[in-house]
């Protein structure tokens, strides 16, 4: 069963991009950049981890429900998509591993 971590940094929420808090309250993880390995790794049932590692330090964790294509292309050529997960929940902040440059890393 894989991991996929999420990263919601305060300072790009500031300017638009999805926060922490929207994550919590939608449990929709927002236009996430995924390779095509990783898209396609991921099943309902695995673990999903929010983190912001910034000063505001919280984690969530949850079920990854489903992974849903949003149509979106980055530059890169990465498919973007949204996460739906469930049971998320507030835990203990831990900052997990380092985050790729998308502001994902999935853990096998």
């Amino acid at each position: 069963m894989a991991t996929l971590y999420l990263g919601t940094p305060h300072s790009r929420a500031k300017n638009g991009a999805r926060s922490f808090e929207e994550v919590l309250e939608t449990r929709i993880g927002r236009a996430y950049a995924l390779s095509e390995h990783e898209a396609q790794t991921l099943k309902p049932g695995d673990r999903v981890v929010v983190v912001r590692k910034d000063r505001y330090r919280s984690r969530a964790e949850g079920k990854l429900q489903k992974i849903e294509f949003t149509g979106q292309i980055t530059e890169n050529g990465l498919r973007r998509f949204n996460m739906y997960i469930d049971e998320l929940t507030v835990v203990e902040y831990h900052p997990g591993p380092g985050l790729k440059h998308t502001g994902v890393r999935l853990v096998e």
